[in-house]
């Protein structure tokens, strides 16, 4: 649901530095991201999984977990206004404003900006202990909405934390 048609979508993480992150080896889902089309949240959702399995976090039931995901999602629209001139009146460096052909097209765009936000919380203290966020340009394409979510939920767990080892 994120990214840009121009750019990437830009990544922020923040971890609590002060949370020793060797006592965890489990995670549940307390909230999935509520994205309104099924698959893309599906496909978020194991995306997330995925980066989780990769770093050698097992998933287990909310009771039984070390911490707890929490997803959210929102988008707004921004609009620009774009003017194109036609013979605008230039005569050097001279300015001689819209007297001989002024304003050829005004064009009205308007782009959706989606964020994802995924916080994890330590599941006996309910204390926040990261957060990642990706916000970018939704782009048109279904398919590419798919891509370049899946990419974000990538570049924004790069940096997590590995899972404790069993002991």
């Amino acid at each position: 649901m994120l990214a840009g048609c121009v750019s990437a979508p830009a990544i922020h993480v923040q971890q609590d530095d002060t949370v020793d992150f060797s006592v965890y080896r489990t995670y549940a889902w307390k909230q999935l991201p509520p994205i309104s089309n099924p698959m893309l949240r599906q496909r978020v959702v194991s995306a997330v999984d995925a980066e989780f399995a990769a770093k050698g976090w097992r998933s287990a039931p909310d009771a039984q977990a070390d911490v707890l995901l929490v997803g959210n999602v929102s988008s707004r629209e921004d609009a620009s206004l774009n003017y194109f001139y036609q013979d605008a009146g230039w005569d050097g460096w001279n300015w001689h404003g819209h007297a001989s052909g002024g304003i050829q097209r005004i064009e009205l765009r308007v782009l959706r900006i989606g964020t994802l936000v995924l916080d994890v919380f330590d599941a006996r203290t309910q204390r926040a202990i990261w957060r990642g966020l990706a916000q970018g340009y939704v782009p048109d394409s279904e398919a590419r909405q798919d891509r370049e979510a899946i990419e974000a939920v990538r570049r924004m767990f790069r940096e997590f934390p590995e899972a404790a080892r069993e002991r």
